[in-house]
């Protein structure tokens, strides 16, 4: 075979899109720009899908501390070339590889990234053969959503009270009962939380609601857990001692938070944290799990 040179290498995706839901079909064409000849047989376009976890625990002045790192390879896929490329030879200027994959309807990871880890959708075009002393690759990523679809119009509710007595200033008991009336919500909706409270106690009382999520990176050997607040914490009404009421806190899901995930490397799940806030005494506390997906999900 001739020697050649390739100029440009690159991997388009059709129309640019980027975000893919499971089911989908990603289309796209390899553009090699070159010097010379080449047989196309040669040419190797996959899909993959990697996860990498990686953190460092205890560095000091003595000592680089532990680092902690796994890498693994959720999907892969080669791209089988038609038959009229087989015995081809590309020639100088410009050529095309159209291609095709589609993503499996379950059983894949989000795309996710984070400072300790991250879920990562590639489309991977190489060139390389043993005799050939020029090896060339490239490589796009996109993003796909993988939502959580079970139950996710199930309501999620709890209750917890407390009797204020002697260790405490005032008394009476007060009751919270907590619930969204669905368990999935979506980016940038309104989750409705709904707190039933009975303040059968001489104190007030205010409700305040949170959202919260959970982060759990493993390794194999050791695992991390990053938990943050995600909104501010929203605060209900005012509940005054002797009364019986309810009181609704619409709490914001942020645009841009990732979708709930789980795989054997990278979890994350989240939950709405209500207080009922109690002068001079410990607060209750709820904590109320939650899903976030995606429309497509819930239509």
């Amino acid at each position: 075979m001739d020697r050649f040179h390739i100029n440009d290498m690159t991997v388009i995706l059709e129309d640019n899109k980027r975000v893919y839901q499971t089911g989908d079909y990603i289309t796209g064409k390899l553009v090699l720009t070159l010097r010379g000849e080449i047989l196309v047989s040669i040419i190797q376009i996959k899909m993959y899908c990697l996860a990498q976890v990686k953190w460092m625990e205890m560095p000091g002045l003595k000592s680089d501390g532990h680092q902690f790192h796994i890498k693994r390879k959720y999907v892969e896929y080669d791209y089988q070339l038609p038959d009229e490329f087989r015995d081809k030879y590309f020639t100088n200027g410009m050529n095309e590889i159209p291609f095709m994959f589609r993503l499996p309807e379950s059983g894949i990871p989000s795309s996710f990234e984070s400072s300790l880890g991250s879920i990562q959708y590639f489309i991977e075009a190489f060139v390389g053969e043993p005799e050939i002393d020029e090896n060339m690759g490239t490589k796009t990523t996109f993003v796909v959503e993988s939502p959580f679809k079970d139950n996710l119009y199930l309501s999620v509710g709890g209750s917890t009270e407390k009797e204020l007595g002697i260790i405490n200033l005032g008394s009476g008991t007060i009751r919270m009962n907590v619930s969204v009336f669905k368990k999935g919500y979506i980016p940038g909706e309104l989750a409705e939380v709904v707190c039933n409270i009975e303040n059968d106690s001489t104190h007030s009382a205010t409700p305040r609601a949170t959202l919260y999520q959970t982060q759990i990176f493993m390794t194999g050997e050791k695992h991390k857990t990053i938990e943050t607040t995600v909104t501010e914490a929203i605060v209900g009404d005012t509940i005054e001692a002797g009364v019986v009421t309810e009181s609704v806190i619409n709490v914001p899901i942020p645009d841009d938070i990732p979708l709930s995930l789980k795989c054997p490397n990278i979890t994350v799940k989240y939950f709405l944290h209500v207080t009922l806030d109690i002068p001079h005494t410990i607060d209750l506390h709820l904590n109320l799990p939650i899903i976030i997906t995606n429309s497509f999900a819930m239509n």
